[in-house]
């Protein structure tokens, strides 16, 4: 009946963790799945999972980006030199840190150094303290020295670090006279942070950083154009952070649109021998249907939704991943869900010989309105089900006493592939298991070639519908 689910377990280096900064981890190796040759850690999910491809990786870049547009009045001036330099080197150690993680697992501590000059460059000149540098140049010193010392003696070098750039936060608070709303925001944030980075180590998945990790930056990001607000340009700020944003919409709108066109036309030439000619009418529509949607939002929104894996997969990924993937048992049928898996259900009954291919229509999300996106959300996330009735395209269909393996292409929350399940059962299968290409962690499948995120770029197009 499958695989035991994999898992991983965490160790937890450091007591005490601050803005923006993660101590370094040795990876742990999970148990294998399905997959007889993904064995470690450092597979191809965990490679992708971690890299800018992932939704959550370019949420936290992007947010961090965001401390760039912080520019005083005078960024090259005597006295306004020192932050601009710290703004710039804190935002390039912290872009290269969540970028790449596991590649660079000890620029932790230079992002903290970095964080700590940006501290005392934004404090000292409010408090009359200009030359306090020396100050912030140990502090940096200390954060640094766990990158040469042993785990247990970093740990309580971190800790001291921690405190005092706690106590530099502090007292920018004191110098501001606490202001309600900075202290409910920053406070918010950052004990949101608190509780996203505990579950991501409970999890054993301490480079997984979520979106809600992005909610640190804003908390910071906050405090520091709060608190330098005096010394910045600020029309400049808020020009750089329009503009930016816009910028970044702009992009992916067209590029979305652009890919759709092209794998649009394209479709027909580039179908497999192996695809159902009775589908040719779906898939075509299927495409069209993320060319011509109006929900342009999409576009923006999906490549930095935390189910989204910024990758295309194409025909060849497909019939690749298909070849590798082990399944030891007989099955008389094989059902595939419509859209997705129902398009390579072909393939996978033809890698076991079963004759007998079933297509089920079962939508949670295509198709929906951003509201409806929003609310089926928050019920996932809130442990709440998501009514989602499935049917067979024949609904003469009998099952009775068949051995039935059940095919999608992807897993995000389980519900599209839980609704078809029953319907199989229901219509008299003895025998039901699960194979999709790519199933989520909280969701896998009894068969899968990786355990990851969706990804966002099919043969049928960018998903926008």
């Amino acid at each position: 009946m499958g695989t035991d689910r994999q898992r991983q377990t965490a160790e937890e280096i450091s007591p005490i963790t601050l803005a923006f900064a993660e101590e370094p981890e040795v990876p742990r190796v999970p148990r294998s799945g399905s997959r007889n040759h993904m064995v470690d850690g450092r597979g191809t999910i965990d490679d992708a999972a971690r890299s800018w491809r992932d939704s959550n990786v370019l949420l936290n870049a992007l947010t961090i980006a965001l401390v760039a547009c912080l520019v005083p009045a005078r960024p090259f001036s005597p006295s306004q030199l020192y932050l601009t330099l710290a703004t710039w080197a804190f935002v390039a150690a912290a872009l290269a840190n969540h970028l790449a993680p596991e590649r660079w697992p000890r620029l932790t501590h230079v992002v903290k150094a970095a964080y700590t000059q940006l501290l005392f460059a934004s404090v000292a000149p409010a408090a009359g303290l200009t030359r306090l540098w020396p100050v912030a140049l140990a502090v940096s010193l200390v954060d640094l020295i766990p990158i040469v010392v042993g785990r247990r003696a970093g740990s309580v070098i971190e800790a001291i670090g921690a405190i005092l750039r706690l106590g530099a936060v502090a007292w920018g608070f004191w110098l501001l006279r606490f202001p309600w709303w900075l202290v409910i925001v920053y406070l918010g944030c950052s004990a949101t942070y608190f509780f996203e980075r505990r579950d991501r180590i409970a999890r054993g998945r301490r480079f997984d950083y979520g979106w809600l990790h992005a909610l640190e930056h804003l908390g910071v990001w906050v405090f520091l154009y709060a608190f330098n607000a005096p010394r910045l340009d600020r029309a400049l700020v808020w020009q750089l952070l329009v503009g930016g944003l816009g910028s970044v919409a702009v992009s992916l709108i067209v590029l979305g649109i652009v890919t759709n066109v092209r794998l649009y036309r394209s479709l027909e030439r580039e179908l497999p021998a192996w695809f159902d000619p009775t589908l040719r009418d779906l898939i075509k529509q299927k495409s069209l249907a993320n060319l011509r949607s109006r929900h342009l939002e999409w576009y923006v929104v999906k490549p930095f939704s935390p189910k989204i894996l910024n990758r295309r997969v194409s025909w060849a990924d497909i019939e690749a991943m298909v070849a590798r993937i082990d399944v030891p048992a007989a099955f008389d049928s094989v059902v595939g869900v419509t859209s997705g898996g129902a398009f390579i259900a072909r393939c996978v009954a033809a890698k076991l010989g079963v004759s007998k291919v079933r297509y089920a229509r079962s939508r949670l999300w295509s198709g929906r309105t951003a509201y409806r996106t929003f609310v089926i959300s928050l019920r996932y996330y809130a442990g709440l089900p998501n009514a989602n009735i499935a049917r067979f395209d024949d609904e003469e269909t009998d099952l009775c006493g068949e051995r039935v393996l059940v095919v999608d292409d992807s897993v995000c929350t389980g519900a599209t592939l839980a609704s078809v399940v029953a319907l199989c059962r229901e219509r008299g299968a003895v025998h039901v298991e699960t194979f999709a290409l790519f199933a989520n962690p909280e969701h896998p499948t009894h068969y899968h070639d990786q355990i990851s995120k969706t990804p966002l770029v099919w043969p049928w197009g960018w998903e926008s519908d």
